[in-house]
């Protein structure tokens, strides 16, 4: 499976929840990273680098949710802790 844009992608860091969603988090410099409907932050931050989480079905054949998390400096999703893991409701992501 191929998650990315035309640009320069990076995965930081996974997370499984306890249904198999896969969770990454990392750092994209593609304007056309992929990105889903009615998520936080639809829109490229046209900093160097924008931070982003996707969520990813077991199969890996379909994106479930992915938003950007950036302004317009350079942003990183540098983890995703353990708590979908423990079947908490929220993903928790540290953010440089």
């Amino acid at each position: 499976t191929y998650l990315g844009g035309g640009s320069f992608d990076n995965i930081f860091s996974m997370d499984l929840d306890t249904s198999g969603n896969i969770y990454v988090c990392g750092y994209t410099e593609s304007i056309d990273f992929p990105i889903t409907s009615g998520v936080y932050d639809s829109t490229f931050n046209y900093g160097t680098f924008d931070g982003y989480i996707s969520i990813l079905d077991p199969a890996l054949e379909n994106l479930i949710a992915s938003t950007f998390l950036g302004s317009s400096g350079w942003d990183f999703c540098r983890d995703i802790c353990g708590s979908v893991q423990r079947g908490e409701p929220k993903c928790h992501a540290y953010l440089w």
